[in-house]
């Protein structure tokens, strides 16, 4: 059996264009745009705070974050902005095991990693010194301000979702969409 193609973008304009006529003046579209304007405050908290990492890592440790290949020393954004990062969020949110730097953070010749990662090409004999400031930088970000709008939005988020589920549920279990879009009065439904 094959799955069914997936719509396209004008077509899922077309679709959402007749269910609103359908369902004028229903508890769904006032859900779904609060759905919308949370999503937007939520998405913002997350870029201010993506922002901040990257200001906090390259404060510290006084290297630029690149996403390729440099001349050292540099921060590799791919492996250490997304790692601290979402080390951050996830203490801040409480979930999966806490990542131990001070021990898991090793030190090689021109490099400090991360198992599996390089997260730092230095000058050699920088290193240890950059792992220190690679911690205290860890350390920063998770007591920055900005860390608990992120928080406060995905809850905020969640309710909303949860909102438009219930309402979207609810026009489901009627078994049919109320009222005419221009397609039922043209078929005369």
């Amino acid at each position: 059996m094959s799955k069914p193609a997936k719509a396209t973008r004008s077509q899922e304009d077309t679709l959402r264009g007749l269910l609103k006529q359908h369902l004028k003046n229903d508890r769904l579209w006032k859900v779904l745009a609060q759905w919308e304007k949370t999503y937007a405050v939520h998405l913002a908290a997350r870029i201010a705070l993506q922002i901040k990492t990257v200001a906090i890592l390259e404060e510290k440790t006084g290297y630029k974050l690149v996403d390729r290949k440099d001349i050292p020393p540099f921060l590799c954004s791919y492996t250490t902005g997304d790692l601290f990062y979402k080390t951050t969020l996830r203490g801040a949110f409480g979930v999966g095991s806490r990542i131990d730097f001070e021990k898991d953070i090793v030190v090689g010749a021109g490099q400090i990693g991360y198992p599996g990662l390089i997260l730092v090409e230095v000058t050699p004999g920088d290193e240890e010194k950059t792992k220190v400031n690679l911690l205290a930088a860890y350390k920063q970000l998770e007591e920055s301000p900005e860390v608990s709008p992120v928080v406060e939005t995905y809850t905020t988020l969640k309710d909303a979702a949860m909102r438009v589920r219930q309402v979207a549920e609810q026009i489901k279990l009627l078994g049919l969409i109320p009222g005419q879009c221009e397609i039922c009065r043209r078929l005369g439904i």
